[in-house]
């Protein structure tokens, strides 16, 4: 019998402090100057969980062929998502070409195998408008036992995952756009396992990830397929309905905007800025639903300032909601480097319910004692400025037909070249963007 249930677990966060040592860069690859302690934003919302009632045993072995032996009990769920949106502000408008990433992987994690335009084998339907990063689940139980887990995408695909799911559609090669995506896997947890896990580097994304005091799960029928966490990666081509507006300010020289809000109320929303004179973390509070809420804030603050108040912040909003110490520093180690230690501006929001409910949809057989939600947004600004800066970059490598201006757009010189052929001045201009852009669609 199938029960759908509403989580008990409400919207969690809990902020983390990292000490840092390195020095992060910009999307261009400009290096911050201090070492810094940097903090998570993480909020997890209530969900709507599929389960399959059963029988509970005191101790259960994982089924060798893939079918689901006797469940564990006391089964926990805590779900994460973290997504990036390229945004430019005049117009206000997401752009697409989303679908690099800015943190690698280990080899051991499975990957869809796509290749860039071009190349022979599958590639991309179309350009994402936003890419899940980093996306999950940590598991705990009070005994072991096999459970299924599923995520539905009906507007993205799975396109990295450890431990292999057991089905990804749509299959490979049968590819025809971002959307319609379904993984599912069988699973057994065990609370008391000491089974080593693939190694992964210190200090890497993964180790952090691995750090967050979960049970071991593997894949049913292969033991060794299996870590502290359930990960995937997925691109999308869902558009939040978030539109934000921004430019420079005559007055303080910082930045004055809108942030449009043409769907439901968000709870939270931060917008940050750093650059090399120092950060800035301002509070936006609720965003109402179909509303406009302005920013007007400069970015006078030393680095040492503006992570004091990422640190303060972000601890007050997510020790409320309460996620485990242990996995709330695993999910900083998923987005400290992109989100909190990279020079730009950007707006981050912990997602409505709605938007998790469209978008992404996930199912846990038997149904958990508890389980948490997470989604996270994070909106990368291109502002007038910043475009102008673009237009100027194009124009003067364009006598030359110099196509390795490219390499100068830092990670995000798709949609930027995507942009700077939308606002070409020129026929002539247009097409040198054009040609920018298909070189900026060949990188890896």
């Amino acid at each position: 019998m199938k029960l759908a249930a509403k989580s008990a677990v409400g919207l969690a966060m809990l902020a983390a402090v990292l000490n840092a040592t390195g020095c992060g860069t910009d999307a261009a690859g400009t290096p911050m100057d201090a070492a810094v302690a940097a903090a998570d934003s993480v909020v997890a919302a209530d969900s709507e969980t599929t389960a399959e009632t059963g029988p509970a045993a005191d101790a259960a072995a994982s089924s060798p062929d893939g079918a689901l032996g006797a469940p564990p009990t006391g089964l926990t769920v805590a779900q994460w998502a973290t997504f990036t949106v390229f945004h430019a502000t005049v117009p206000a408008q997401h752009i697409a070409g989303v679908g690099r990433q800015e943190e690698s992987l280990p080899a051991f994690v499975h990957r869809r195998p796509l290749v860039t335009k071009g190349a022979v084998g599958e590639q991309l339907p179309q350009p994402p408008l936003a890419n899940v990063q980093t996306a999950g689940a940590f598991f705990g139980a009070a005994t072991a036992g096999d459970f299924s887990y599923a995520v539905t995408l009906p507007q993205a695909v799975v396109t990295a995952d450890w431990p292999p799911a057991d089905s990804n559609l749509p299959a490979v090669g049968a590819l025809t756009g971002l959307q319609a995506g379904k993984a599912q896997w069988a699973l057994h947890v065990d609370p008391k396992a000491t089974a080593e896990v693939p190694p992964a580097a210190a200090g890497s994304l993964w180790a952090g990830l691995r750090s967050n005091g979960g049970a071991r799960v593997h894949r049913i029928g292969d033991p060794t397929a299996g870590d502290h966490q359930l990960f995937y990666r997925a691109l999308g081509s869902f558009s939040p309905q978030l539109r934000i507006s921004a430019k420079k300010s005559q007055f303080s020289g910082g930045y004055d905007g809108i942030v449009h809000n043409d769907g439901p109320a968000i709870a939270a929303a931060w917008l940050l800025h750093l650059h090399s004179g120092g950060g800035l973390l301002q509070r936006l509070y609720a965003l109402p639903a179909n509303a406009d809420s302005p920013f007007s804030r400069t970015p006078k603050e030393s680095p040492q300032a503006y992570f004091a108040m990422v640190k303060t912040e972000f601890a007050a909003e997510l020790q409320q909601q309460g996620l485990t110490v242990a996995q709330s520093q695993a999910l900083v180690a998923t987005f400290t480097h992109n989100w909190l230690k990279t020079f730009g501006l950007r707006v981050i929001v912990v997602a409505p319910t709605a938007w998790a409910d469209s978008w992404w949809q996930t199912q846990v057989e038997p149904k958990p004692v508890s389980a948490v939600r997470v989604l996270l947004g994070r909106f990368e600004l291109l502002t007038a400025e910043g475009e102008a800066e673009l237009l100027q970059q194009m124009a003067a490598a364009a006598p030359k037909m110099d196509i390795a201006v490219v390499d100068t757009l830092g990670f995000f010189a798709e949609p930027k070249a995507r942009r700077a052929a939308q606002g070409a001045a020129s026929a002539e201009m247009k097409d040198f963007a054009n040609k920018v852009l298909a070189a900026a669609e060949q990188l890896p």
